[in-house]
């Protein structure tokens, strides 16, 4: 499983929960950590996925360092079968993308 994002305000670690059908949560979590939008390096082993030209607010460019997304993934050790993802509520955290890949193909 993997995510798209950055962080303001520092780095942060947040999990995503796993749903089963019926809307049961059973157990399995997603834990995950992401760097903030400007910082230069990974802080918690993320990659580097995207790095904008330039940082804009308001209509003017912002001197400084370029923002950047970061990516953070792990492998589940059996496969998980899920229904959805609940995502975690932290206003630190911005998340772009979430993404599974079927248990066999990677």
């Amino acid at each position: 499983m993997g995510v798209l994002g950055a962080c303001c305000g520092g780095s942060f670690h947040d999990e995503i929960q796993l749903v089963g059908s019926g809307g049961s949560d059973h157990g399995d979590r997603f834990t995950f950590a992401l760097s903030d939008f400007l910082a230069v390096r990974p802080a918690n082993g993320e990659r580097l996925e995207v790095m904008c030209s330039t940082l804009r607010e308001h209509g003017r460019d912002v001197p400084g360092p370029r923002p950047r997304l970061w990516t953070s993934s792990a492998e589940f050790p059996d496969a998980v079968e899920i229904a959805a993802l609940r995502l975690p509520v932290n206003p630190s955290v911005h998340l772009f993308g979430a993404w599974t890949i079927p248990a066999g193909r990677r």
